[in-house]
Parts: C-alpha cells; structure tokens; sequence
C-alpha cells in the first residue's frame, strides 16, 4: 500500500511530526476521506490534499486524525445540503481530532449543519465551519451529551437555522446540550444567525454541566428575544472568561443582548469573568441579563458598555428575588449601567463596582493609560494566567508597584507583556 511507503517521508514535508502507525493519504490512496478513515486503525492519521471535498463522514469511534495537508481554506468538505457534514456519535475520545478543514453546505432538521458530536469527545481545531444549516440543537456545531469536548482555534461563522420557526433551541455558532465539561477555547464565532423562538445566537447551552467559554471572539450574531451572544437555560456551572463579546443584537425587544440565562430552581449557576462586552443590542440588559435561580451565579470583573438608551447589566426577578454576587464589574450606559436587582447588588464600594468611561487605547479593546479599569478587578476570581491576546493576565499597568488584574478581557500593558505561544 502506497500509504505504507509515504509514513516515513510525509512527516518531513508538514511543519512538524505525525506521530502514527500509518499514514493514509487522500486522495492518493483513498478516492474519499471516508474510505480513508473506514480503513485507518486507531492511532493512524488521515491526511488530505488540497482540493474539495463532497461527502459527509462519520468518524465510526476511531481515535485517529484527520489532518489537512494545507489548512482549512485549501481543504474543503462540502455536504452539498444532505445531512451533517462531520459526525462523532459512537464514543470517540481526544484522540479523534479534525484539525484544519472548512467544513460548510451541511443541513440538518435536528442537529447541526456542520458538526454533530453525540456521547463522544472529539478534538475539533484549526477548522473553518461556515454557511451550514441546522436545527434545534445547534447549526454550525451541536453538542449532545459530550463529557470532554474540545473545540479550539476554530472559524464558525455564518451558519443559520434550517428554517424559520423551527422549535425552540439555539445555537447559531455552538449548541451544548446535556454535556458534562465541554471546552470551548479561542474560537471566532461570528455572524450567525437563530430563528424566531430559538436563542443563542453565538453559543447556546442547555443544562450544559461545567462548559468552559474561554478566550473567544464572539461577534455580530443574531437572535430574536433572547442572548445573541451567549445563552443559558436551566442547570450549567458554565465559566465564561477572557471572552470578547461585541456588536451582537437581538432583531426584536428582548434580553440579553451579549449574554443572558435563565437559571432553573436549586440548579448550577454560572461565573462570568474579566469579559469584555461592548456594543451588543438588547432592550433589557445590552451587555448581561440574568434571571432565574441564579444566587449562586458570579458576575466579576466585567466591562460592559451598552449603545444609548439601553441597560448594560440587568438582573430579573424570575422565581428568585436574589441577584447574582456582582463585583468589580465597570458597566456604563446612558439607559442604566445597572437594572433590576442588579441596582442593589452593584451597590457598595467594597464590591469595586463602577460607571465610569472606559478609556479604550485606540483602534483597540485595551484599555488605555490612566482607565478607571486597570489594576481595578479581582485577581482570586480569575483562572486564566493569560488575557485574550494570550498577554500576561496580571500585570502592574498603573505603575504604582502593585500588580492587580484589569477589569475586561484584556491587560492594559503591552510593554514588556509579550503574546505567548
């Protein structure tokens, strides 16, 4: 088999080792990516010329890789709108990863488009999933009991739902539903799109277990009534740090313009981080809506800045009169900085809550010399040792000879603080 040939030198024609017992090179030995995995024993790795790809594949609980040998813009897998483009439903671990494909043209009534994984926990980076339709549970990727996912370093964008008023659910860019610890890490997460009665125009999670949202760029998605941005419903001890979260709208008055749960009684509350949420569109809460049971949720260290007329972090009084723990948060808006049962939550020095102009560096989301937000957060709240740029997270940028974390999702020294790999 040619395959057995091309393991020895292909290695050294990619910018770094394929660590596999085989090497199955398509379409040189296999006529589809498909037949190339139904023949690939576990360990093996699946490596694809440049070219497009029409098929949909089923990864059949393979711990392999499917690897691009160009990258995602070369590499495309078009479903030609006949199903879900890349499924993993049969146990798959880590160890099955999709590492740079642009994987589009999926449709799907229940599941998403472009990506459904189900009671397994693949490795998704390096990918492009755009222009995909799909269904209650997501439309780029659907997420459905998944104990340890990972998604990381992907495009996903411009992906819709199968059609207009098609259920409730959600998920535009990332549906999670009924899944343990999945991470969602240094995504791109644009411009995608919910119908009328779903939510989540970005990321939607339903009792979603302990979801890690962690350094993305979660911009100009849609939804109608309720979290463009990010959503969720019922039980999830979701962590929602280091995130930018900008330019997402509702089309109608709603909640949640940036991110907005609704929490079920006695259930497991999320944390909101060091976010910063600028610009996003909502009638109630722009920035944040939080509603529920939701005591035990964690609002801290959070810029928000909401368009005029409009609340930038509001707290709602549905089946529970406590609010969320609020501190060292930076929330301006002209319609109200703060709303609801936030106003009194928020209230306090001690809490290290403000309203104050933000001070951005120009051209940038940093914040710039002499912000009301540098050394202003709480550093025993963060988890991450790097911002959004992958900057140190905790630095001294007000020169005082202190270092403490800044309010948002981003450090405001550059100097000396250079991007980590």
């Amino acid at each position: 088999m040619r395959s057995l040939v091309l393991c020895c030198c292909v290695s050294l024609l990619l910018p770094f080792t394929l660590h596999a017992q085989h090497v199955h090179v398509v379409p040189d030995d296999f006529g589809t990516i498909q037949s190339a995995i139904d023949a690939a024993a576990a360990g093996d790795t699946v490596l694809v010329q440049p070219g497009v790809y029409r098929e949909r594949i089923v990864f059949r609980g393979r711990p392999l890789l499917l690897l691009s040998r160009a990258g995602a813009a070369l590499t495309v897998i078009d479903g030609g709108s006949g199903g879900t483009v890349v499924t993993f439903r049969e146990g798959e671990d880590a160890d099955a990863v999709l590492d740079g494909f642009t994987i589009t043209g999926g449709s799907h009534a229940e599941d998403a488009g472009g990506i459904h994984i189900q009671r397994s926990s693949p490795t998704l980076r390096n990918n492009i999933i755009r222009g995909n339709v799909g269904g209650r549970r997501g439309h780029g990727i659907s997420l459905v009991a998944s104990a340890a996912a990972v998604i990381a370093d992907n495009q996903i964008s411009e992906n819709r739902s199968f059609a207009p008023g098609n259920g409730a659910g959600g998920g535009g860019g990332i549906g999670v539903e009924g899944s343990g610890a999945v991470q969602i890490r240094g995504n791109r997460i644009e411009r995608n799109q919910v119908s009328r009665f779903s939510s989540g125009g970005g990321i939607n999670l339903v009792n979603a277990g302990a979801t890690r949202i962690i350094g993305n760029r979660i911009e100009g998605n849609r939804a109608r009534l309720s979290g463009a941005g990010i959503a969720i419903y019922g039980s999830s001890a979701a962590r929602i740090e280091n995130n930018l979260i900008v330019g997402n709208a509702l089309s109608e008055p709603g909640q949640g313009g940036g991110v907005q749960w609704l929490l079920s009684t006695g259930a497991a509350a999320p944390e909101l981080i060091g976010n910063t949420l600028v610009d996003n569109l909502a009638a109630s809460g722009s920035g944040i809506h939080a509603d529920g049971f939701d005591r035990r949720a964690r609002i801290i260290n959070n810029l928000v800045v909401a368009p005029a007329g409009t609340t930038a972090i509001e707290c709602g009084d549905f089946g529970d009169l406590t609010a969320p723990i609020l501190r060292h948060n930076n929330a301006v808006a002209a319609g109200g900085a703060y709303a609801g049962l936030c106003v009194l939550a928020a209230t306090g020095e001690r809490d290290g809550n403000r309203s104050q102009p933000p001070l951005f560096a120009p051209g940038s989301w940093r914040l710039a010399a002499g912000s009301p937000g540098i050394d202003a957060g709480d550093a025993l709240a963060a988890s991450e040792a790097l911002d959004l740029d992958r900057r140190k997270r905790v630095v001294d940028g007000d020169g005082d000879g202190q270092a403490v974390i800044d309010i948002g999702a981003l450090e405001s020294s550059e100097l000396g603080n250079p991007a980590q790999n």
